[in-house]
Formats: C-alpha cells, structure tokens, sequence
C-alpha cells in the first residue's frame, strides 16, 4: 500500500480544477453550476430562465452537431452556431440575446476554471437597424382604456392594469412583482424593488389612476394585505405576465388597433414620448425608466425630434421676451 505524507504539501487557494478539465463533464453538469453562481450572486429569476432558455438551445445545437461537452466548445462551434441562427431567420434581437447568454455561461466556466479557454470572448452581437418604435396615438389609448367592462372584476383590474402602465412606464416583469405594500395611494407612488439590473426606484401616478387603484383594492379587500402581489387573477392568485400580454391584445383586436404592437411594453413608449412631449426632464426620464445611461432617452429623443420640434415651434425666448417687453 502505498504511503501518502500531506504534512508539507500546500493548499494553493487559486489553483484550478484541473482534475474537471481532465473529465467528460456534460452540458447538465455545466449548467448545475451557472444555477449555483446564479444563487450566489442573486440575479433576477426573469434573467436566470432568459439564459436558461437560451443554454437549452445552444445545447441541443451541439448535440445535433458536435458534442454535448462544453470543453470542447470552440470559437469555430460558436461561429457556426451563430451562422445557422441566421441562416434559420432568427430575428437580431433572438441572436444577440443567445450571444449575451454565450458570453455569461463560458466566461464563468473559464473563471471557474472548468475550461482552460472562454471560447466566446471574441464573441460580438450583430449590429444593424435599430427596431422600430412605435408608440400608441391618443386615439387609441382612449379606445383600448374604454373597452375593459369596469362591472366585473377582470374589467376593473384590466383599466388599472392599462393606466399604471401608461402612468409609471414601468415594465410589465415590475408591474407582476409589486406588492400592495409598495403603493402609496397618499403619495400618488408605487416602489419599485429590483427593477432590471436588480436597480429599485419609485414611479408615479396620476389622480385617476389613484381612483381605479382604490376602487381594486376595495373590491378585493386586499389593500391591508401588505404581501400580497397587487395583480391578482380570478382566483385570487398572482396574475402572469403572458395573462397580461393576452388581455392586452384581446383588447387591441376587439377595438380594431392596427399598426403599432399591442403590447405592455408599446404602453412605456407610450409613456416616455408623452412625458418628453409634456416638458418632462430626458434625465428624470432615465430614472423613471430605471436605465443607467441616458442611450435610451436618447434614442427616444431622435425618435420624437420632429413632434417635439412641432411642439415647441415658436418657443423662442427671446420673442417671449420682446413680447413681454411690449406689453409692460
């Protein structure tokens, strides 16, 4: 038998695995540790299951093309992986989606040390034409908040669902994960608790949202119920974001809404373009939004140029001041 002494032999606290290098670990193996640095490093639920869905992809590409082991994942395996998105038709939005997730799981499986090489540090997102971004006219925003019958609960609930969300801009993930004990009827406010990018901010709303607030928070005696999720189904529990999506888009058809997507997300265009039209602060903007750069206000800003420019056409301070003047 032979003898082991450990007395001299040195733990070196930075050293790799490299016994898992030397092993045929599977795509499972690999993504069970991106769920363990996922919970250590308390990432949003909405993030973890975007990359997951995304692993999930990438992994049945490998086995249908090359090997279920990500050690062997090379830069040529990425490439071609991306080539055949884009040979399928996969929107741009798809791919670099799936390039961002790429870029996550092998930089922490380099970092970890379980491959000796991050196969997609060279990695980059398709650039092209920015999507289209087409906000709801007034017109259509009085039709859609007409159509949901107030007489019944899903009516009742579906109006405020359509204010808030043209009131805050807040995202629809944020709109399914407020509790009743982040809204301020008093102060006209909802706290929002790790936004995107696990970022909080507070949003506000105007007085008649308040009024349909109120009025849902009587009806389903949930206003002292502090814990509960403030978006509640028939049954009591909380409302999903694709429910949401689908009422949305009922609505739309029901009235006859063409042209612009029937989405929660058209409601925060909405809401940005109205509060820029409204001499709302571009900076105050990017807080409500909850972004950290102003690269979104700005494309917002390029967008609304010329209904901005009509808006304050004849603006001029110094007529202002002429006439002013002529009159005193």
């Amino acid at each position: 038998m032979q003898v082991r002494n450990f007395r001299l032999k040195r733990i070196v606290e930075d050293a790799k695995p490299s016994l898992v290098n030397s092993c045929e670990i599977n795509f499972g193996f690999a993504t069970d540790i991106f769920k363990e640095e996922y919970m250590r490093d308390d990432w949003s639920q909405r993030t973890l299951a975007f990359h997951l869905e995304n692993l999930a992809v990438f992994n049945k590409f490998l086995m249908a093309h090359h090997t279920g082991n990500p050690i062997k994942v090379t830069e040529d395996i990425l490439n071609e992986y991306i080539k055949n998105m884009r040979s399928a038709g996969k929107k741009k939005n798809t791919i670099n989606g799936r390039i961002k997730t790429l870029r996550v799981f092998f930089r922490l499986l380099h970092k970890k040390g379980y491959i000796s090489h991050n196969p997609a540090l060279s990695l980059e997102t398709i650039r092209g034409p920015q999507s289209e971004i087409i906000p709801f006219t007034s017109e259509q925003i009085n039709v859609l908040l007409a159509r949901p019958d107030q007489t019944t609960f899903a009516g009742l609930r579906d109006y405020m669902i359509m204010q808030l969300l043209l009131d805050t801009g807040i995202r629809l993930e944020e709109l399914c994960s407020v509790k009743v004990s982040d809204v301020d009827l008093k102060g006209c406010s909802i706290y929002i608790r790790q936004g995107k990018g696990r970022k909080s901010r507070t949003v506000f709303f105007g007085i008649e949202t308040r009024r349909s607030l109120t009025k849902y928070l009587v009806f389903t005696g949930i206003a002292n119920e502090g814990d509960t999720n403030l978006v509640l189904n028939q049954d009591g529990h909380p409302l999903k974001p694709r429910s949401i999506q689908e009422r949305i888009s009922l609505y739309a058809s029901a009235v006859g809404i063409k042209g612009v997507r029937p989405s929660p997300h058209t409601f925060r265009h909405t809401f940005a373009k109205m509060f820029l039209m409204n001499e709302g602060d571009p900076y105050a903007l990017r807080d409500l939004l909850g972004h950290n750069t102003m690269s979104t206000v700005i494309i917002y800003l390029k967008l609304f140029r010329e209904d901005l420019y009509k808006k304050y056409r004849g603006r001029s301070p110094v007529d202002r001041l002429s006439r002013k003047n002529r009159e005193d």
